[in-house]
C-alpha cells in the first residue's frame, strides 16, 4: 500500500510563527498573524505523482461586501524551511458566497515520491496558516482506500455524530490508506455552511492528511455548497460528476440526484466518454449517493438506465450511500440478480456488478435488509437499540485494489468484521453441486440384466430441473472424471397423476456381468432468470449386475400394497423393508398389482414415500392391477422404467439366471388382446426359454378365492382362464404369481385345466408331471378381505386368526414370498412381515 501524506506529520502542526517582515511581498507587523483555515481537504485527480489539489475556506467576514482574501500556497520540500522569498508558490482561486470565501489551489509539477510541507498566506493581511504536509506518489500499483457513508452531521445530540471516531479508527487500522471515499449525506442540511463546518470538524485532521473523494447527494443550492467545499474537476452544468484514475482503477463519482431526462442522458454520455478514454484494462468503480440496491425498492428511471450502462461499460463495483447500514448485493447484470451465484466471497469480474453500502459511519445504524430484498447477499443487522446508537458499531469498509482483484472488508469501529469478499479477474467460481432428493427412485433391467440397467426417478417441476444423468463407478471407486461413466437420459412431464412431478429415465449399458457398481443420479437446475446452471446429485446407491453364467438367486414377490394414505408406510413400507432385510441380496422384487387404492396424486405420493429409496439397488418389476387400470396407463409407463409390449404398459419379459419371466398386463383381457399376448409369449419362449424355468406374473389369478372367474371384469375375466391357462401348460410355465384376493392362496397343480388332487405331497411339485402352480399373495398393504372357504383347486390358504373377517389386519400379518432359484428347483417360502413361515414348497421342471 502507498501513502498520500507523510505519516510523520499527522494533523495540523500547531506552532506560532515569527516571520521577518522582509520575507513578505507587502508590509506586515513584526508578529505575523495566524491564518485560520476551515474545511481543509485534498481532492484526487489523475496526476497523483505530480500534483495536489486543495480546497479550504477562510474566516467569515463581517459583510458580504468586505474584501475577499487572496490566498497563496507556499510549498517546499519537507527538509526545507518556510520562506516566501524562496519557496515555490501557487495562487488559489477564490469564490465568495455571502460572507464566506472558498479557495481552491492546484499545485502541480511536483517531484514524484516526495514529501512536501506547505503554508497558506493571506496576501492582503499577511496572515500565515499553520504548516501542513503531503507526499506525492512515486507510482501507484496496489493500494487501499476507506469507504464511508452517512456521516450525516446534525446539531441534535440524539444522532451522536460519531463520524470522526469512525474515521480515526479506520485510518488507525489502515494507516497506509490512499484516500477516504465518502458516498454522500455528509450532513443533514447540505446548503448550510454551518452544517458543512460541523461535518469537517467531525472529520478533524483526517481530511487534512488523507485525500477526500466525495460524492454529492444534492441538487441546486445544496449541490453548489458541495462544489464550493471540494476542489473538483467536475463536469459541466454543476453536475458534480468527476473521475480519476488511481493505479489500476478508474473511479467515477456520479450525481444520481440529478434525474431529469436531460440529466440522465448527460450522465450516460459522460460515463461512456470517461470509460472510453480512461477505463481500458482498469477496474471500474462508481460511487453514488442514493442506493440502487438497498433495503428499499428502487424502481426509478435513473436506476434502470444506469444499471444498463454499468453492464455495458463493465462496471465492477458500485459504492452506494444513504442506507445507514452495511449491505452487499449478489452480482447484478443488467438488472438480473445472480442470487444463485456459486460463491459468496469470490466473484468473477466478468459476472456482473456488486453494489455495496459501506455502513453508517456517523448516525444510528439501521437493519440492512429490513425489506428482505432478493438482491441482498449480506447485510448488517444491529438489532439492539444500544448497538445501533453506539460509537463502537459505526461502520466503514476497507477496500484493497491490485491489478488482479478488489478485496473489501467491512468493519465496525471496534474492529468486528461484518463481511469480506473479493472481485477477481481470474476467478471462475464453479457452482457447488447440491443434494438431490430423488423421489420414486427405482430401477429395472434393460435388455440384459448382465450388462444393462434402467434407472428412473421423479423431480419437482416447481424447479426447472433438466438434463437427467446417472454417474456410475465400480464399487469402491471415487466419482472422479477418470473413474466415472456418465449416462444421459430423458425427462417426461406426465400430469395424469402428478401435477408437479416429472419422471427422469436413464438407460445404462456397457456394464460388466457380475459386477457391483455405485451410482448417483442427478439433474441440472437451470435458473431461467439468471441463465445459471447448478448440478444436483443424489446420495450414492449400489446395484450388482447378473453373473455371466446362471447362479442360484432369490427374488421376492408381494402384492396389493393399497392402503389409506396414512397406511402405506406402516404396512407396505414395513413389508418391503422386512423382506429386503431378510434377503438383502435379492436382485429384484415382483409386485403383482394394486399398488394403490386410488390412482391419484395423494395415494401415489404415499406409496412412493413408503418405498423411499429401497428400490435403488434391488430392481422393482411391477404389473398393473385393476386399481391402476382405473386411470390412464401412460402414467405407469412414465413412472416405472420398464418395457411395454403390444401397446400394453408394463407388459414385458426378462431373463434372469435360468428363469424366463413374463410380467403381463392382464387388464387387456379381450380375446383379441389375449391372442396377441399368447403369440408374443410363444415367440419369447422359443427364443429364450430353452431349459429354463418360466414364471408368469399378472394381477387377477384364475385360481384364487372369492374374486376368481366372475363374469365381472373387475372381479376377474373368464377369458383369462379360457385363453391363458391352456397356454401355461403348453409352454411349461412352472409358477404363476398373482394378487387381488388379499389372502394367501396356493393352488393345487393345474394340469389339463383341472386341479391335480391325487398327490401324496403337494409341497413337492414336478411341473412336467403335475402341472402349474398358481400362487396368490396376501396383501402387503393395509387393506384385507375375509378369508373365504376353500375352492376345488385350493391347496393352502392362510389368514391370521385375528383377521378372518378382514377387519383386523395388523402390519405384522402382511405377506411376502421369497422364491429361491436353483439349477433344478424353485423353492418358495412364504413369510409374514414378522417372519412367520406360512407356507413352503418346491417346484421342479
Amino acid at each position: 500500500m502507498n501513502r498520500v501524506v507523510s505519516r510523520g506529520k499527522l494533523g495540523v502542526v500547531g506552532i506560532a510563527l515569527a516571520v521577518s517582515i522582509s520575507l513578505f511581498p507587502v508590509s506586515y507587523s513584526a508578529e505575523t498573524t495566524e491564518l485560520p483555515l476551515y474545511n481543509l481537504n485534498q481532492t484526487l485527480r489523475d496526476d497523483v505523482t505530480s500534483a495536489v489539489h486543495l480546497n479550504y475556506r477562510t474566516e467569515e467576514t463581517s459583510s458580504s461586501r468586505d474584501a475577499q482574501p487572496e490566498t497563496i500556497v507556499y510549498y517546499y520540500l519537507a527538509e526545507e524551511k518556510f520562506d516566501v522569498a524562496s519557496n515555490q508558490k501557487v495562487s488559489a482561486t477564490a469564490t465568495k458566497s455571502s460572507k464566506i470565501s472558498y479557495h481552491k489551489a492546484d499545485i502541480d509539477n511536483l517531484k514524484p515520491g516526495t514529501a512536501y510541507n506547505y503554508r497558506i498566506v493571506d496576501n492582503n493581511s499577511g496572515a500565515v496558516s499553520k504548516e501542513y504536509s503531503f507526499r506525492t506518489k512515486t507510482s501507484v500499483d496496489s493500494f487501499s482506500f476507506i469507504a464511508a457513508s452517512d456521516a450525516n452531521y446534525r446539531t441534535t445530540s440524539s444522532y451522536q455524530n460519531y463520524f470522526g471516531n469512525t474515521l480515526s479508527k479506520a485510518v488507525e487500522h489502515y494507516p497506509e490508506a490512499a484516500f477516504i471515499l465518502h458516498t454522500g449525506q455528509a450532513n443533514s442540511s447540505l446548503s448550510s455552511e454551518a452544517y458543512w463546518d460541523g461535518y469537517f470538524q467531525q472529520a478533524g485532521s483526517t481530511y487534512e492528511n488523507y485525500p477526500l473523494v466525495a460524492t454529492t447527494s444534492s441538487t441546486g443550492s445544496s449541490n453548489k455548497a458541495f462544489i464550493l467545499n471540494h476542489n473538483l474537476a467536475a463536469s459541466g452544468n454543476d453536475m458534480a460528476n468527476y473521475s480519476f484514475v488511481y493505479g489500476d482503477a478508474l473511479f467515477l463519482q456520479l450525481n444520481t440526484k440529478l434525474t431529469s431526462t436531460a440529466a440522465i442522458n448527460s450522465h450516460l454520455s459522460w460515463l461512456k466518454e470517461e470509460v472510453a478514454s480512461k477505463g481500458a484494462n482498469k477496474w471500474k468503480i462508481v460511487s453514488i449517493n442514493n442506493s440502487f440496491y438497498g433495503a428499499g425498492s428502487n424502481t426509478t428511471t435513473i436506476k434502470k438506465k444506469m444499471e444498463e450502462a454499468f453492464a455495458d461499460l463493465g462496471i465492477h463495483l458500485v459504492i452506494q450511500g444513504n442506507e445507514a447500514a452495511y449491505q452487499r448485493s449478489y452480482p447484478i447484470k443488467n438488472g438480473t440478480i445472480l442470487s444463485d451465484y456459486p460463491s459468496d466471497q469470490v466473484i468473477s469480474a466478468k459476472d456482473g456488478t456488486i453494489y455495496v453500502s459501506p455502513g453508517a459511519a456517523g448516525i444510528e445504524q439501521k437493519n440492512g435488509n429490513s425489506g428482505n430484498r432478493e438482491w441482498m447477499n449480506t447485510a448488517s443487522d444491529f438489532s439492539g437499540s444500544s448497538e445501533k446508537k453506539s460509537a463502537e458499531k459505526k461502520m466503514y469498509t476497507a477496500i484493497q485494489v491490485t491489478a488482479e482483484k478488489i478485496e473489501a472488508t467491512a468493519y465496525t469501529a471496534d474492529g468486528e468484521t461484518v463481511d469480506t469478499f473479493q472481485i477477481n479477474h481470474s476467478a471462475t467460481p464453479e457452482r457447488e453441486a447440491k443434494e438431490l432428493t430423488p423421489y420414486a427412485l427405482n430401477n429395472a433391467f434393460g435388455e440384459d440384466a448382465k450388462t444393462t440397467r434402467s434407472i428412473s426417478w421423479q423431480t419437482d417441476t416447481t424447479m426447472t430441473f433438466s438434463d437427467p444423468f446417472v454417474e456410475v463407478v465400480s464399487a469402491g471407486d471415487a466419482f472422479t472424471s477418470e473413474n466415472k461413466k456418465v449416462y444421459s437420459g430423458t425427462l417426461e412431464k406426465n400430469k395424469q397423476i402428478f401435477t408437479k412431478k416429472a419422471t427422469n429415465k436413464v438407460q445404462l449399458d456397457g456394464l460388466t456381468a457380475g459386477t457391483a457398481y455405485q451410482y448417483r443420479v442427478g439433474n441440472i437446475f437451470k435458473n431461467a432468470k439468471t441463465g445459471s446452471a447448478t448440478t444436483y446429485y443424489s446420495p450414492v446407491y449400489t446395484f450388482t449386475t447378473e453373473a455371466e453364467s446362471a447362479q442360484p438367486f432369490t427374488f421376492l414377490h408381494l402384492a396389493d400394497s393399497q392402503s389409506s394414505t396414512a397406511g402405506y408406510t406402516p404396512y407396505f413400507g414395513n413389508t418391503l423393508s422386512q423382506a429386503l432385510n431378510r434377503f438383502p441380496d435379492a436382485p429384484f422384487v415382483i409386485h403383482t398389482g394394486d399398488m394403490v387404492e386410488t390412482p391419484n396424486e395423494s395415494h401415489f405420493t404415499a406409496f412412493f414415500n413408503a418405498m423411499g429409496t429401497k428400490m435403488a439397488g434391488t430392481a422393482f418389476l411391477p404389473v398393473l392391477g385393476n386399481h391402476e387400470y382405473k386411470t390412464s396407463e401412460a402414467f405407469y409407463q412414465s413412472a416405472f422404467n420398464v418395457d411395454s409390449v403390444n401397446g400394453f404398459p408394463l407388459n414385458y419379459s426378462y431373463v434372469y439366471g435360468n428363469v424366463l419371466f413374463f410380467n403381463i398386463n392382464s387388464n387387456y383381457d379381450s380375446t383379441a388382446n389375449l391372442d396377441k399376448q399368447i403369440a408374443w409369449m410363444k415367440a419369447e419362449v422359443a427364443e429364450k426359454g430353452a431349459g429354463k424355468f418360466i414364471v408368469v406374473s399378472f394381477h387377477k389369478s384364475p385360481y384364487g378365492g372369492k374374486w376368481t372367474s366372475s363374469s365381472s371384469s373387475v372381479l376377474g375375466s373368464k377369458n383369462i382362464k379360457a385363453k391363458l391357462v391352456p397356454v401355461m401348460e403348453t409352454l411349461g410355465v412352472n409358477l404363476v404369481l398373482s394378487g387381488h384376493d388379499h389372502n394367501y392362496i396356493r393352488s393345487l397343480p393345474i394340469k389339463n385345466g383341472q386341479p391335480v388332487t391325487d398327490m401324496e405331497d403337494t409341497s413337492l411339485i414336478s411341473t412336467s408331471q403335475n402341472g402349474t402352480i398358481y400362487m396368490v399373495s396376501r396383501n402387503s398393504g393395509e387393506k384385507t378381505y375375509k378369508l373365504e372357504e376353500a375352492k376345488a383347486w385350493t391347496d393352502v390358504r392362510w389368514a391370521p386368526t385375528g383377521d378372518i373377517t378382514g377387519k383386523d389386519n395388523l402390519p405384522e400379518n402382511t405377506v411376502f414370498s421369497a422364491i429361491s432359484v436353483e439349477d433344478d428347483a424353485l423353492k418358495v417360502t412364504v413369510y409374514t412381515a414378522a417372519y412367520q413361515v406360512i407356507d413352503s414348497y418346491t417346484i421342479t421342471k
